[in-house]
């Protein structure tokens, strides 16, 4: 049985699939499998596909299909049910690792105890743009390098886990349900939260993750959910907070609905101090240019 199962989930980004095939061969650590989960892609191209790929991952590779989309949660959750390892990893198509995640990440996770649920290490952003067929790297830049430690409260606020850098204990389902399949996007913010409300994560304090991004405008077959769909994301949350809080209510309790909302509010009015800062001392440095003129 293998170790670590990687779910993969794809559809018809044959160009991204590729590279994050390749991202887990790089691997040293080798004790691991790869279900694909092909939601409502061509199946034919994709099996054309891994016929090209080297054995070391081919024969380690199972694929799922699903003859039309089920939706990105829906399509986690075929993976991680169809899992054999004791410990598992969501590897978008479209992001990458260093070589050295899985050895760190399962080595870090060894050793913490049961109540720890998983472990997280630093993300960096590498913004890009599909030219042509081809992928062309714009920069890098840090996502999380602020993280210092992983707070159920911090989390409440904001998710700042993507999923790629993300290693945990397969048994979390089992203790917490799957993933909220209803849900387009931030299902993996919403697991995070109940895992939270039970459970540790501990963090790895190494960049060992690439959250790979691409503007709005590359359209919904290569653009992010996040960069492309600002105002699902931001209705989503909502609908998140407010069921939270709605539960919460009908049991007479403070619990973490009341927490998520005020972790929320309390950001958002961090941010817009932050930037009434910002625009203040703007307008104090103009003020003085002019009256040194």
């Amino acid at each position: 049985m293998p170790r670590v199962s990687i779910v993969i989930r794809t559809k018809d980004r044959l160009l991204f699939l590729v590279r994050s095939l390749l991202s887990v061969q790089q691997q040293s650590f080798l004790d691991w499998e790869i279900i694909i989960v092909n939601d409502g892609g061509d199946a034919a191209a994709l099996d054309q596909l891994l016929e090209q790929v080297p054995d070391v991952v081919r024969d380690r590779t199972g694929v799922i299909h699903h003859a039309t989309s089920k939706g990105r949660w829906a399509a986690a959750n075929a993976g991680v049910r169809a899992a054999r390892g004791d410990l598992v990893v969501i590897h978008d198509d479209d992001d990458s690792w260093h070589e050295a995640f899985l050895a760190t990440m399962v080595s870090a996770l060894d050793s913490q105890p049961s109540s720890v649920g998983g472990v997280v290490c630093h993300s960096q952003y590498i913004d890009e743009v599909v030219i042509d067929g081809s992928v062309t790297q714009k920069g890098i830049r840090p996502f999380n390098a602020w993280l210092q430690n992983v707070t159920l409260f911090r989390m409440a606020a904001r998710n700042f886990i993507p999923p790629i850098s993300f290693l945990y204990r397969a048994r979390m389902h089992e203790e917490l349900g799957w993933y909220r399949e209803e849900l387009p996007v931030l299902g993996d913010w919403d697991f995070y939260m109940r895992l939270l409300s039970r459970f540790d994560i501990q963090l790895v304090p190494r960049v060992l993750a690439n959250y790979h991004l691409r503007p709005a405008d590359a359209g919904e077959r290569f653009g992010n959910s996040v960069a492309a769909g600002i105002q699902s994301h931001t209705a989503v949350e909502a609908g998140i907070l407010n069921a939270l809080l709605r539960q919460d209510l009908s049991e007479g309790r403070i619990g973490l609905g009341t927490i998520a909302n005020l972790a929320y509010d309390l950001r958002e009015l961090r941010e817009r101090a932050s930037t009434t800062a910002i625009n203040l001392d703007g307008l104090i440095r103009m003020a003085r240019g002019r009256t040194q003129v």
